[in-house]
């Protein structure tokens, strides 16, 4: 005789339910992209191009956050 899953140590109940979890996550997340395609295709939505200029360390002020060699915090 099969013992039900309510009868079985708590440990296999978390894992059963960690499984059910997991499963209905990837269901949200593939519906999810599922409905971006579609609004893709329909051209509700357009290709990301991304950013035109290049990362640097002379963008944007980002040397003005280089302190000089000769700083020292504890003096």
């Amino acid at each position: 005789m099969k013992a039900s899953r309510k009868t079985k140590s708590s440990g296999v109940l978390i894992i059963v339910a960690a499984k059910k979890v997991y499963k209905e996550f990837m269901l949200y997340a593939i519906g999810r992209n599922i409905n971006k395609y579609h609004r893709f295709v329909h051209e509700e939505i357009e290709k990301y191009v991304g950013k035109t200029e290049p990362k640097t360390a002379y963008g944007k002020g980002g040397l003005k956050k280089i302190r000089p060699r000769g700083y020292c915090a504890l003096k």
